[in-house]
């Protein structure tokens, strides 16, 4: 593979999986109740609400807990998704042009 595909293959990496980290993280710090006057709370709640892929407020159900695991736990998985998905494209370009 061409190393400008590798570095596009790398940031995509990163980038999905960062808002899929942060998303869990919101999920995390909902379920062990983490303190919101912290930075690191405040950071992933902010970033958190900006990488929901518009599925926040798509799930209603009857309690809370489970309503922040779903809105937030399915954009991570789907970041994942999405991740795999822009990298197996790249590196299919790459091979398909080197050819």
């Amino acid at each position: 593979m061409r190393p400008a595909a590798e570095l596009v293959v790398s940031v995509v990496r990163i980038v999905c999986g960062f808002f899929a980290l942060v998303l869990a993280a919101r999920v995390a710090f909902v379920v062990f109740a983490a303190n919101p006057d912290k930075w690191i709370t405040r950071f992933v709640v902010e970033v958190s609400d900006r990488v929901t892929l518009g599925l926040h407020g798509l799930f209603t159900p009857p309690h809370p807990t489970l309503a922040v695991v779903a809105e937030y736990g399915v954009p991570a998985v789907a970041w994942l998704l999405i991740g795999a998905v822009l990298t197996g494209i790249v590196r299919a370009l790459a091979r398909r042009r080197r050819v």
